[in-house]
């Protein structure tokens, strides 16, 4: 579970053929193999003239991938102005290199089709910037009467992704934030107890949580590594009295001898973590998700930790 659910701009005309969301397009081209059928099964959308909504990286490589899967035309269709694009310099640049035109201080109006429901064109309306808005960039004001439209038949929306729905439904205990994605203690990760739903075998406590799923922006590197340190801290956490209360009687009656094989020991168990994690983790109730590092898509994890009765 994470932020994987996509957002779209909400104007009319969305659900004509021809409209996809980024999250959609780069999986059926990259991890479906789509730039390989008919030898892999499955097809990427024939668009001729692309547009793409958004301006950050993804939006980047919807526009260079859709050009090089044969499109005549590719552009990006931006509210503001390319000195408030959210993408890596490097980004845009590598999209301007490979043929990408940009439309900036426009704003989607509604999408346009033909009587087979086949997407046509876009209505676009020039934009101009007036004074900043809560994330301190200029806030874009609509310009009256104009109106123009591009022709377009392939439309891909890359705005982002929000919060997955499915486990905050299941769970309505859990804390939210305004924009909904789950409340946690910034220390510790920490959720409140009544968070996780009754499950045979199981008590309900120690929820945690780490990733996309607390964050408003992030990458699945960051989920990953918000999921392993939710796992390491419960782990030092379980552990810590057993380890404390056996400290002295192993320095008492552990030899040399000993110490060296323990060494030994404690090195193959290193190299051999990764194996080890899924076990340790039923052992410490603490249940990881992983991060999906695929196609520059933002990752998702969800950690949500629960003791053994």
């Amino acid at each position: 579970m994470g932020a994987g659910l996509p957002v779209f701009l909400g104007v009319p005309g969305e659900n004509l053929v021809g409209v996809f969301s980024a999250n959609e397009y780069l999986t059926r081209v990259n991890l479906g193999r789509a730039y390989d059928f008919p030898t892999q099964d499955t097809p990427a959308f024939p668009g001729k003239n692309v547009t793409v909504f958004g301006a950050g990286n993804v939006a980047m490589d919807a526009a260079r991938t859709a050009l090089r899967m044969g499109a005549e035309s590719g552009h990006i269709v931006y509210r503001r102005t390319k000195a408030e694009m959210p993408a890596r310099l490097e980004e845009v640049e590598h999209a301007e290199e490979e043929g990408v035109q940009f439309a900036m201080l426009s704003a989607p109006l509604r999408f346009n089709g033909n009587a087979e429901l086949h997407l046509t064109s876009v209505t676009l309306q020039k934009m101009e910037l007036g004074e900043p808005d809560a994330s301190g960039r200029r806030r874009p004001v609509p310009i009256a009467g104009s109106e123009y439209d591009m022709s377009t038949d392939l439309a891909i929306v890359a705005l982002g992704t929000r919060s997955n729905p499915i486990l905050l439904e299941a769970t309505p205990d859990l804390a939210q934030t305004q924009r909904g994605y789950i409340q946690v203690n910034e220390e510790t990760g920490e959720v409140t107890k009544k968070a996780c739903p009754e499950v045979a075998g199981w008590e309900k406590e120690g929820a945690f949580n780490g990733g996309t799923l607390s964050m408003t922006l992030d990458f699945g590197v960051a989920a990953a590594e918000g999921g392993e340190s939710k796992t390491d801290t419960s782990k030092a956490d379980s552990k810590s009295d057993t380890s404390s209360s056996k400290s002295d009687t192993s320095k008492k009656d552990v030899s040399s001898s000993k110490a060296d094989t323990s060494k030994t020991s404690a090195a193959a168990a290193t190299s051999s973590k990764a194996s080890d994690d899924t076990s340790k983790a039923a052992e410490t109730g603490v249940v990881v998700g992983g991060a999906l590092a695929v196609i520059a898509l933002a990752g998702t994890a969800v950690i949500v930790a629960k003791r053994r009765k």
